[in-house]
C-alpha cells in the first residue's frame, strides 16, 4: 500500500485561529492468509484473514496570528482496515455455481490515531474537537452466482452477485460546545447502507483468461479487467 497526503485545514472562526497540516509518503505492506476445505466436490468452505497496512504521516498544527506556535510536529499513523471472512461455495452442476460469504470489517481502524495529531496542545485538540470522531466496524454480505456455458470450445463464463455495503462513514461522537465542533458535527454525520449489483464475465482459451467485472452502486461505480497468460 502506498500513501500521498498534502493537506491544511483552516480554522479561521475559532479562537485561537489556527490551522493544521498534514502532509508526507510511505509505503507499507499488509497480508492475506486463507484455508480452503473441499467437503465435497459440490461443497467447499474457506476463511480469509486480511492484515492491512500502517502507514506514517506528519501532522502539525500551525497559529494564524501568532498562537500555537511551539506545537510540535507529529507522526501520525493511518491504519487499512483489517478483514475477517467466511464464505461457502455450492455448485448444483459443472456449469452453474453459487456463493455466499460475510466478512467482518474493523473500519475502527481509521480513526484509532486521529487524536494523537493535536494531542500535544490541549487548546488545539479541545477547539478542533478531533477526539470526538470515530467510525464502527461493519459487516459485508455477498451472495454470487456464475454459470459456463461448456459447450463452447473456449468456455465461457457470466457471473453476477449483490452485496451489502455496511455504512461506515467517519461520524462526529463528541459534544457540541463551539463553532468548530459544530461544523465537524454537520459535515461528519451518519451514512447508510449502500447496496451494490455486480456483472462479470470470463473467457478461458489454451493459453490466456480474459476476465472483466463491474459494480454498481448509488454512491460509485466500479470497472476492473484482468488477464491471464500460462506457458506450457
Amino acid at each position: 500500500s502506498t500513501l500521498d497526503i498534502d493537506s491544511v485545514t483552516i480554522r479561521p472562526l475559532v479562537s485561537p485561529q489556527f490551522a493544521t497540516t498534514q502532509t508526507g509518503e510511505d509505503r507499507g505492506f499488509g497480508f492475506n492468509l486463507g484455508a480452503l476445505y473441499k467437503y465435497s466436490e459440490k461443497l467447499q468452505f474457506g476463511v480469509v484473514y486480511r492484515d492491512g497496512a500502517e502507514l506514517e504521516y506528519t501532522a502539525n498544527a500551525i497559529g494564524l496570528n501568532g498562537t500555537l506556535n511551539g506545537f510540535p510536529k507529529r507522526n501520525v499513523s493511518f491504519n487499512v482496515p483489517d478483514a475477517f471472512g467466511i464464505g461457502v461455495s455450492y455448485r448444483v452442476s459443472d456449469a452453474l455455481g453459487f456463493t455466499f460469504d460475510v466478512n467482518h470489517m474493523q473500519y475502527s481502524d481509521l480513526t484509532d490515531d486521529f487524536r494523537s495529531s493535536l494531542a500535544a496542545d490541549s487548546v488545539a485538540a479541545s477547539t478542533a474537537g478531533i477526539d470526538g470522531l470515530g467510525i464502527d466496524d461493519g459487516t459485508e454480505v455477498r451472495l454470487g452466482a456464475e454459470y459456463v456455458f461448456l459447450d463452447m470450445q473456449n468456455p465461457f463464463t457470466i457471473r453476477a452477485g449483490v452485496w451489502l455495503d455496511p455504512e461506515h462513514t467517519i461520524r462526529w461522537d463528541g459534544a457540541v460546545t463551539n463553532v468548530s465542533q459544530a461544523i465537524n458535527a454537520t459535515l461528519f454525520s451518519t451514512g447508510d447502507d449502500e447496496l451494490h449489483y455486480a456483472l462479470g464475465f470470463g473467457w478461458a482459451f489454451k493459453h490466456w483468461q480474459l476476465d472483466a467485472a463491474a459494480d454498481f452502486s448509488d454512491r460509485v461505480n466500479t470497472i476492473s479487467m484482468s488477464g491471464v497468460v500460462r506457458w506450457d
